[in-house]
């Protein structure tokens, strides 16, 4: 097992708090279908579209 597993979030930017997490995306999801996370920012945007969305990639350390 890897000391990290990598995942993809989606955040949104509220003027008072920042960058806050909206949604994440680990590996098994990503592999079943890897363009879920686009998708997903795309509906954001389109839902939201004056919040600012972005997707990163996050490295996480595993459990044990």
């Amino acid at each position: 097992m890897n000391k990290y597993s990598y995942v993809k979030v989606i955040q949104q930017y509220y003027p008072n708090y920042g960058w806050e997490d909206v949604s994440t995306y680990c590996e098994e999801e990503l592999r079943a279908d890897p363009r879920c996370a686009r998708k997903d920012l795309k509906e954001y945007r389109i839902a939201q579209p004056d919040t600012p969305c972005r997707l990163i990639d996050r490295r996480v350390l595993n459990d044990g």
